[in-house]
């Protein structure tokens, strides 16, 4: 992992997600919407190491789903919630490890560069759908 990650102890009993879609992916996924408990959430992978992907998921709701598939909404503007979910997955797509942590505190090296939209293809093929 780069840089030193200030994170407490993992959660004992995180909440489970589900894949909902792989919205980018290079070299394995990249940018994913998650299903969970509590909602959808948008999954940006922020790190990786030989053992880990690390990945933050933030919630999302339909309004800033629909401006990130009209091409309105930047990610980073996404991921800035009060509590986003850290979560290290293995390279078998096993969750390992994963803490509830502020959003505010996400560094600027684990978050998508300013104004960074997706992709143009991407939300070209997404935004002809009928819903996601």
């Amino acid at each position: 992992m780069r840089g030193s990650w200030s994170l407490p102890s993992p959660m004992e009993n995180p909440p489970p997600f589900e894949l909902d879609q792989v919205l980018v992916e290079y070299d394995g996924p990249q940018i994913v919407t998650l299903r969970g408990v509590d909602g959808l959430h948008l999954g940006i992978a922020s790190d990786e190491d030989d053992a880990y992907v690390r990945w933050i998921y933030a919630p999302l709701t339909e309004t800033e789903l629909r401006a990130l598939l009209d091409g309105t909404g930047a990610l980073r503007d996404v991921m800035h919630k009060p509590w986003v979910y850290v979560v290290d997955v293995d390279h078998d797509g096993v969750p390992v490890h994963a803490w509830q942590y502020p959003g505010e505190q996400l560094r600027d090296d684990d978050l998508p560069a300013r104004g960074a939209l997706l992709p143009k293809a991407v939300r070209n093929e997404l935004g002809a759908k009928p819903s996601m």
